[in-house]
C-alpha cells in the first residue's frame, strides 16, 4: 500500500494544475454551444438553404485565393450555422443564421486575442494550442489520471461493514484528519461515473493512434479531379440529397469539393445515433450532378468503427441526453473537488510535518 500511496501521491500533485482547468473548461463547455448562440442575441430565423447557398458563392467570390471548406451546425440552437472559410492568413469562423446573414467573424486557428471566449477554451480544452501534439499530450494526462484514480480507490476501499463510515464521514479535530476523509468520502461517491467520464476523454485524446490500431477507417470513394468550373450542384442539393438517403435525419456537417476531390461530404445524425448534433453517418455526393457515391451508416458499423465514433458522446454525456450533459458537468466539479481536497490535504499534514521539525529542533 505504501507504493500505491506514493504514486497516487505525486502523480497527483505533479499533473493536478492540468487536471483543474481541464475539469473546470470542460465544465463549462458541457453547453458552451447553447450558450454561444445565446449570446449572439439574434432571433432564430427560418432555414433557407438556398439562402445559405448565396452565402457560399458569395464568400467563394469575395476570397478567390481560398474560400468556403466546411459548412456545420453550429450545435446550439436551432437555425445557426458555423461556415469556415479559408484565407491566405488562416481560417475564418463565420456565425450564419438560417437566412444566410453573418452573425459574427471571428479568427479559427490564428489571432487568439480577437477569438471568444468558447473558442479559447474549446482549443486549450482539447489540444493546448498545439494541435495534434497537443491532443496526444492532454490524453497520456488523462492515462495519468485514470491511474491516479484507480490507486486512490484501491487506498479508499472501506472494510466490510465500514462503507457508511467512509461515505458520511463523521466530525474530526485534527485539519488533516478532515482534509483526508472529506477527500476519501466525495472520491467514493462519484468514481465509478468519473472513471467512465475521464477514460473516455483521455480515449479522445488518442483517438488516432487508437484508430490505427483498430483499423478504424472510412474510405472516401475516388473521384476523378475536375476543373472548378464544372462545380454545378449547390451545397444545398447535397444536403438535402444526404438527408433523403436516411429519413428523420437531421444536417450536421458538409465538406466542400475541390477540383483534386469533386464530391460533397455531408455528415447527418441519423435516428438513433447517440450524439446530440454532430452525427457521423457520411454520405458522399458527386459534386457534378448529385448522385450519390456512397454511404456510411455509423448505426451498422463495426464494433470498433462504433467503439471510436462513441467515444465522444460518452466523454460528454450526449450519449444519455440532457440528464448524461448533467452527470458530465457533476464530474467536472467532482474532478475539482477532489483535487482541491487532495492538494489541502497534502498542504495541511507538510505544515504539520514542518511544525513538528520544527519543534524538534528547539528542543
Amino acid at each position: 500500500m505504501y507504493l500505491i500511496r506514493t504514486l497516487h501521491k505525486y502523480i497527483s500533485l505533479t499533473v493536478c494544475g492540468l487536471w483543474f482547468l481541464q475539469a473546470l473548461t470542460g465544465t463549462i463547455l458541457v453547453f458552451h454551444r447553447e450558450w454561444d448562440d445565446a449570446l449572439l442575441g439574434a432571433p432564430a430565423a427560418a432555414v433557407d438553404l438556398k439562402r445559405i447557398d448565396q452565402r457560399i458563392v458569395i464568400e467563394d467570390r469575395r476570397h478567390p485565393n481560398g474560400g468556403v471548406t466546411v459548412l456545420t451546425a453550429s450545435g446550439g440552437l436551432p437555425g445557426f450555422y458555423d461556415l469556415y472559410l479559408r484565407e491566405p492568413n488562416g481560417t475564418h469562423l463565420l456565425r450564419l443564421d438560417g437566412k444566410g446573414d453573418v452573425l459574427r467573424d471571428r479568427p479559427f486557428d490564428f489571432d487568439y486575442c480577437s477569438m471568444t471566449a468558447f473558442q479559447l477554451m474549446y482549443l486549450f480544452h482539447t489540444s493546448l494550442f498545439a494541435g495534434e501534439t497537443g491532443r496526444i499530450f492532454l490524453g497520456l494526462s488523462g492515462v495519468l489520471l485514470i491511474t491516479a484514480v484507480a490507486f486512490g480507490l484501491q487506498l479508499a476501499w472501506p472494510p466490510r461493514g465500514r462503507w457508511r463510515n467512509w461515505l458520511l464521514p463523521s466530525r474530526q479535530k485534527q485539519p488533516a484528519m478532515i482534509w483526508f476523509t472529506w477527500h476519501r468520502a466525495v472520491g467514493l461517491w462519484f468514481v465509478a461515473p468519473a472513471i467512465i467520464f475521464n477514460s473516455a476523454g483521455a480515449i479522445l485524446g488518442l483517438i488516432e493512434p487508437i484508430d490505427e490500431l483498430l483499423g478504424v477507417s472510412t474510405q472516401a470513394p475516388n473521384v476523378a479531379p475536375k476543373p472548378s468550373a464544372a462545380f454545378h450542384i449547390p451545397a444545398s442539393q447535397a444536403i438535402e440529397t444526404a438527408i433523403a438517403q436516411y429519413p428523420g435525419s437531421t444536417f450536421a456537417v458538409l465538406e466542400m469539393p475541390t477540383e483534386k476531390s469533386p464530391r460533397y461530404r455531408v455528415r447527418v445524425k441519423a435516428p438513433g445515433e447517440p450524439r446530440r448534433v454532430f452525427g457521423t453517418t457520411a454520405v458522399y455526393v458527386d459534386a457534378t450532378n448529385g448522385k450519390v457515391l456512397a454511404s456510411y451508416d455509423a448505426r451498422t458499423a463495426p464494433f470498433a468503427t462504433q467503439f471510436a465514433m462513441d467515444t465522444f458522446p460518452v466523454h460528454t454525456g450526449e450519449i444519455l441526453g440532457l440528464p448524461g450533459r448533467v452527470l458530465s458537468v457533476v464530474n467536472g466539479l467532482w474532478l475539482m473537488s477532489m483535487i482541491a481536497l487532495g492538494f489541502g490535504l497534502w498542504w495541511v499534514r507538510n505544515r504539520q510535518k514542518a511544525q513538528a521539525r520544527l519543534r524538534a529542533r528547539q528542543a
